[in-house]
């Protein structure tokens, strides 16, 4: 009926236009490449398609998929790009509005249990970059692909090259963490190049493989915890703030470009700290 591959290569090409990041290509390629696949089944044109289509194929994602309303909305962006700039077709919000979910505050773990857990590995590797996450607030997308220049020993701090928002930065880098990179590096023939390597000794170790590894350490300690190597980059932030971190400092230190993504860490602050006290007791 058409070539979905005439489409994508029109998309490739405001991709060149907008410089936009390789993950962010591969996931609004994967994202339009389903939704035109589709329309192909249900014999639709892509110019064709009518806002009943659109929310036809956004009821398949919900009830045959089962995908969160997260995700749908997720799929209505890149849905709204396709339709705007590919198509050229004007996007009316209310016919296709995004989905209202509630708003979960994300898990965390206190100074204690942050390094108990990471003490408690085994695994050399797992230590560094659990360390680097908690120690420096790093994402495990940033950990993994650190480099040997990028960690300054004299002025403790680790170069961030081009991280999720595009821009470059420097973390904190704590004695204890340099002194587990470093057991590491020793034990791991002194890597020069990425301190992470895959198998292939080319490409940052996956965060697939830390993923699970830290999940079966968790369950090993017994812990019925929701443990994500995000969790420790949000221990990092909630402890700064509860030791009294201002949030401008903890927005520079994991990169934000708008203090409102820090924000979440009043929310999740020691509510005593707030130094109030309820009307009912005054």
């Amino acid at each position: 009926m058409f070539n979905i591959n005439d489409y994508l290569s029109k998309l490739e090409e405001f991709f060149e236009l907008r410089n936009l990041a390789d993950k962010t290509r591969e996931n609004y390629l994967s994202s339009l490449n389903c939704y035109l696949s589709w329309l192909q089944e249900n014999c639709i044109l892509p110019e064709d398609a009518t806002y009943e289509d659109i929310r036809s194929f956004l009821k398949y994602l919900k009830l045959s998929r089962g995908l969160t309303k997260q995700t749908i909305n997720y799929y209505i962006s890149k849905i709204r790009f396709f339709q705007i700039y590919v198509l050229n077709k004007p996007w009316n919000s209310y016919q296709v509005p995004f989905s209202k979910f509630d708003s979960k505050l994300p898990e965390t773990l206190t100074h204690e249990e942050a390094i108990f857990f990471i003490k408690s590995l085994k695994n050399l590797r797992d230590k560094a970059i659990c360390a680097l996450m908690y120690g420096s607030g790093l994402r495990i997308s940033e950990a993994r692909k650190l480099r040997y220049d990028d960690i300054s020993r004299v002025n403790n701090q680790i170069y961030i090259r081009q991280a999720k928002s595009r821009s470059d930065r420097y973390a904190i880098l704590s004695k204890l963490t340099l002194e587990i990179l470093t057991e590491y590096w020793q034990k791991y023939s002194k890597p020069k190049g990425l301190l992470f390597p895959n198998r292939d000794g080319i490409n940052p170790i996956s965060t697939q493989i830390i993923t699970i590894h830290l999940k079966k350490h968790a369950l090993n300690l017994g812990w019925n915890r929701n443990i994500s190597t995000h969790i420790f980059r949000h221990s990092f932030a909630l402890n700064l703030y509860n030791n009294g971190a201002d949030l401008l400092t903890i927005q520079k230190l994991l990169g934000h470009k708008s203090i409102t993504s820090t924000t979440i860490y009043v929310h999740l602050g020691n509510i005593n700290q707030l130094n109030v006290t309820s009307p009912m007791d005054w």
